[in-house]
């Protein structure tokens, strides 16, 4: 990593009239490297999972379901660096927060991105077969996106039509936040018709505004398991030979289609090494007291992708891979763009053609990528969309950026003195 290289977390605009009535304000953070400001990302290890840390739909409504839970196991070293990673955020945050909070600095309690239950703690996060002693661990938010349908055919909207439907809306809740004044909305979409696009009219009523998972997933069963490989996934930092010793067990990561909980639960069920990249996406700070009389602020952190490594003798899973680019270990491209890192390109959609699930091919076409020497990654800011539904500690945003290679270290933080904004 750069020497000249520093963490930065803008200041709160406690005015800024975007954030208004919103529950919680947020700002930003951003690492500066050589006088140019980036988004830092981390590149975890692969780490053990006995059981599922996904949000368990025994304690969860399926729109809740958009967050993991990632300990700390004190028997896996690869846990540790993690722990190391995310927790120079909570020191960067505290030691600044002054710059950041200015005059309301006082008002505020910090909540660590790391926590340490204690042994009366509720542990709903766990899935109920999971058993053992509390650990530490950091609430990882899935990235989500709103996808729109076509109530009548249940078809998901065409990219165009979508985005036309997305700008009315918010250009409407702009003018007046009530909902009920979106029935009123109608929208002129191109769609298919005897093979013909032709223009037709929509109103809102006849579209359903869906919340869904748009953190892409990766999945490669192993064909076989033994020491050997084991010491390979338990590795800090894998080597372009390791990277293709599991290409060689399991293939090419396949990306699954995953817009629910329910669509990674079969994929994700536990017995399984799983490694991610994640964003320290937002420091956010609540507006009022919680019950305690506590006016809380803290770090939120999001994972752009998670790679799933499932061991042989879990059972088959049938499913329908996409193939696009891969952004771990050595398989990275250097000219990826960050909104193929966040955003799924849509298997059922090709421009303004509608495609049935049924009709959705079984497989596209395998991306070669080029290898490379990094393990982390950095991407240039871009200005984000955040919900205006947010609730403590959770906010949902798309985002559109650049992969930069960068110097090799498995985490984007600097070790120089923090600057002020």
């Amino acid at each position: 990593m750069s020497h000249n290289s520093v963490i930065s977390i803008v200041p709160f605009d406690f005015e800024d009239e975007k954030q208004k009535g919103k529950p919680q304000l947020s700002t930003i953070v951003k690492h500066i490297v050589n006088g140019k400001e980036t988004t830092p990302l981390i590149e975890t290890p692969f780490i053990y999972h006995q059981y599922s840390k996904f949000a368990s739909s025994k304690f969860y409504s399926p729109d809740q379901r958009n967050f993991l839970k990632l300990e700390y196991f004190k028997d896996q070293s690869n846990c540790e660096i993690v722990r190391e990673a995310i927790s120079a955020y909570d020191v960067c945050v505290k030691d600044t927060r002054g710059a950041i909070l200015g005059k309301y600095d006082k008002l505020y309690t910090y909540i660590d991105a790391v926590k340490v239950p204690s042994a009366d703690d509720d542990d709903e996060l766990m899935q109920e077969e999971s058993k053992g002693p509390k650990e530490a661990y950091t609430k990882i938010k899935f990235n989500t996106t709103y996808s729109y349908y076509y109530k009548e055919s249940g078809l998901r909207l065409e990219r165009d039509n979508a985005g036309i439907v997305s700008k009315a809306i918010r250009e409407a809740l702009k003018k007046n936040k009530d909902k009920k004044n979106l029935d009123g909305l109608v929208f002129t979409l191109n769609v298919k018709d005897n093979e013909k696009t032709v223009k037709k009219v929509f109103s809102y009523t006849d579209i359903e505004e869906r919340k869904e998972l748009c953190t892409k997933i990766y999945v490669r069963k192993l064909s076989s398991f033994n020491d050997d490989v084991k010491k390979i996934l338990e590795k800090a930092e894998l080597s372009e030979e390791d990277e293709q010793t599991l290409e060689k067990l399991g293939g090419e990561p396949n990306e699954v289609d995953v817009r629910t909980g329910e669509d990674l639960d079969p994929h994700y069920r536990g017995n399984c090494y799983v490694r991610f990249i994640i964003k320290p996406y937002r420091v956010w700070a609540a507006r009022n007291k919680d019950e305690n009389g506590k006016r809380k602020m803290g770090i939120q952190f999001q994972a752009l992708q998670m790679e799933i490594i499932q061991l042989p003798y879990n059972s088959d899973n049938s499913v329908k891979n996409v193939y696009t680019k891969y952004s771990f270990g050595k398989n990275k491209n250097s000219s990826t763009e960050v909104d193929k890192l966040l955003i799924k390109p849509d298997p059922l959609m090709d421009n303004n053609t509608i495609v049935s699930k049924k009709e959705e091919p079984k497989k596209a076409e395998l991306v070669k990528e080029e290898k490379k020497q990094t393990k982390t990654v950095v991407v240039e800011e871009s200005e984000s969309e955040e919900d205006s539904d947010e609730s403590e500690e959770d906010s949902d945003a798309s985002e559109e950026v650049e992969v930069k290679p960068v110097t090799k270290g498995k985490q984007v933080v600097s070790k120089t003195p923090l600057k002020k904004k």
